[in-house]
């Protein structure tokens, strides 16, 4: 008879095998993909890493995110365009004109938006990356081993909330 590993308090081997008696593929599993993998992939391709870890809604979100931030930040540079556009014919027909003043200052707002909305698109960027790099050091993390149910059989109550999605 060979005593399980945690105590010899036990009376039977099939309460708890010990440790050298686990199947190796009992073991949580561990991700395929390295987290510096998981941060190349999601700052190459928003939501590439969170796909590549089995999360498709995060990566439905990141790379709709970084893709609708992108668009914003592509209409702004359109505007901005369309002012120098005019800026540029109005100094050429009228050099004296007054309304050029108010283009000039119309384009500095226009340039002003469409940086803060590229900052916008590189924070998103960022964001998709650092989620997917955390994501790949818990993947092998199991809630039910974190303290909860050692508590379970001492007290009256005990509460786990894990969220997933």
């Amino acid at each position: 008879m060979v005593r399980p590993a945690w105590g010899a308090a036990a009376a039977d081997d099939s309460v708890r095998p010990a440790t050298s008696q686990v199947a190796a593929d009992s073991l949580p599993a561990v991700a395929a993909l390295s987290p510096r993998g998981a941060l190349l992939r999601s700052l190459a391709v928003p939501g590439w890493g969170q796909l590549a870890l089995g999360h498709p809604v995060k990566a439905a979100g990141c790379a709709g995110a970084a893709v609708g931030l992108l668009a914003w930040a592509a209409a702004a540079q359109r505007d901005l365009d369309r002012v120098s556009d005019r800026l540029a014919a109005l100094r050429r027909a009228q050099p004296d004109s007054g309304e050029i003043e108010a283009l000039r200052s119309r384009q500095e707002d226009l340039a002003a938006r469409r940086t803060t909305r590229v900052l916008w698109v590189v924070l998103a960027v960022a964001g998709a990356g650092l989620d997917a790099y955390v994501d790949a050091h818990l993947a092998g993390f199991d809630a039910a081993g974190d303290g909860a149910d050692v508590l379970a059989g001492r007290t009256l109550v005990s509460a786990a909330y894990c969220w997933r999605w």
